[in-house]
């Protein structure tokens, strides 16, 4: 069953037209076409409606799967760490999109947050947000994602090492 929703989110995604033709084999100018409104989306072809659902289907996956692996192991569920990565990716401006999450996944996002907070004193039941710098943000300006709850804090080892992660929920 085609997901007209998800076909309509591909058309107007930041996407550029070359990306989706190059991973569908539909043509940029049928995109184009879709995207001015000069071809009415409902009158796509089941074929092209059915490659648009399918890549779109096939990049959540994806990027759920690095999600999971990279940012995974400072959440207690996958879906709050996939909650927290939507957050994150809406407010990233489309260039910031390309070339940090792209050139260094989402384990530099999980680094940034660790990082973070071992700069705080926080304990468990604290609040965590980390901040995202203004030549980053779609607005301009800095902004301050929440992370989550911090549940669990490493615990300081008899050799003065510490022993677990942040964990949030």
């Amino acid at each position: 069953m085609i997901d007209i929703e998800k076909v309509r989110a591909v058309i107007n995604s930041d996407t550029t037209a070359y990306e989706i033709e190059k991973q569908t084999g539909i043509s940029r100018s049928q995109i184009g076409n879709y995207r001015s409104g000069k071809h009415d989306i409902m009158n796509m072809t089941l074929n092209n409606a059915l490659k648009l659902q399918n890549y779109i289907e096939g990049e959540v996956k994806m990027e759920n799967h690095f999600i999971k692996k990279e940012l995974g192991h400072l959440f207690t569920t996958e879906e709050a760490a996939i909650e927290f990565a939507n957050i994150y990716w809406n407010e990233l401006k489309d260039s910031a999109r390309t070339s940090e999450i792209d050139t260094y996944g989402w384990d530099s996002v999980a680094d940034d947050i660790s990082h973070t907070v071992g700069q705080m004193i926080v304990e468990s039941g604290d609040f965590v947000e980390i901040e995202i710098s203004s030549g980053q943000t779609k607005s301009g300006n800095p902004e301050l994602i929440l992370v989550g709850e911090l549940v669990e804090v490493p615990i300081e080892n008899e050799d003065g090492d510490y022993d677990g992660d942040y964990k949030f929920k």
